[in-house]
């Protein structure tokens, strides 16, 4: 329970995903009369889609104890780093772990489910609060597939040569697949033009927004524009490495489809090892003909 006339800050982790999901709990608090400030250095590049927030840049965990010393209540969505720093005293000091935080189900609901239960709002929605500018026209493109073939670890990234098969087949079944990345990463992924692929590269987060939100479907890896295309309201057909994580982390702001290989290995490291073998471009495709069968496409 926090006291009614505490100041609140929401340290999430700095990555888009992370901010995306967590600003469910900040907005709800938001709603309930709170003074909440969040600190997630990708959303505030997105902060003309939440003209209600208060967002500030992310900052070194040594700096912790001075940024957030004017907040009677300092919440951490992870449980190392930041959240380790001593506070001012008087600081009450909440993060988000232990068993309430670590079930098999997936983080918004989680969060969503400590609004009610953790932090007793009395009144809770299942949304972060993003507003999608007027001039947008949600999936003006249908046939248009936004295809993100990064993030922000190799890991996680299934071999592009897959990527471009998949690209392949919806171009037969009379799709437009354009691949976009960062302007940074663009030099490696130059080859797609020579196979006949756009490339599309947005500098700004709203820009890349404004374009899955007029798009049709979004495919990609795990990353934060899968979460971004969920939160508009875009079908995001999401690969994950095994069935654990994307149990946890597929998007779930609206109805999304993670796709993970099935690999009959003992524990994670195995899966880990082989799962971009296994995922097939077939499965990929079943599952987006899920989607264009859900969005009557």
């Amino acid at each position: 329970m926090i006291e009614p006339l505490n100041k609140i800050a929401i340290v999430a982790g700095n990555r888009l995903g992370d901010g995306l999901i967590l600003q469910a709990l900040s907005y709800n608090l938001y709603l309930n009369k709170y003074d909440v400030t969040f600190f997630n250095t990708p959303l505030l590049t997105l902060k003309d889609w939440f003209p209600w927030a208060k967002i500030k840049p992310h900052f070194p965990k040594e700096e912790t104890r001075e940024q957030v010393k004017d907040f009677q209540t300092v919440i951490f969505q992870h449980p190392n780093h930041h959240a380790n720093e001593d506070l001012c005293e008087g600081s009450q000091k909440i993060v988000l772990y232990g068993p309430r935080y670590l079930k098999k189900k997936s983080l918004l609901d989680l969060y969503l489910k400590g609004c009610a239960e953790q932090f007793q709002l009395p009144s809770v929605t299942r949304s972060n609060g993003i507003l999608i500018p007027s001039s947008l026209e949600h999936r003006k493109h249908k046939n248009r597939v936004v295809i993100h073939p990064s993030s922000l670890r190799s890991e996680k990234n299934w071999p592009r040569e897959k990527f471009i098969q998949l690209a392949h087949k919806l171009k037969e079944w009379g799709y437009d697949p354009q691949f976009t990345v960062s302007p940074k990463e663009a030099p490696a992924f130059d080859h797609l033009k020579s196979e006949g692929f756009t490339l599309i590269t947005l500098p700004k987060l709203t820009q890349l927004a404004a374009y899955i939100y007029e798009s049709g479907f979004m495919i990609g890896n795990d990353s934060g524009i899968a979460h971004l295309a969920s939160n508009i309201n875009i079908p995001a057909i999401a690969l994950f490495i095994r069935p654990g994580v994307a149990k946890r982390w597929h998007p779930n702001f609206s109805k999304s489809y993670p796709v993970v290989p099935w690999i009959p290995l003992p524990g994670p490291k195995l899966k880990e090892r082989f799962w971009k073998q296994r995922l097939s471009v077939n499965s990929v495709l079943r599952n987006f003909k899920k989607a264009a069968k859900d969005f009557q496409v």
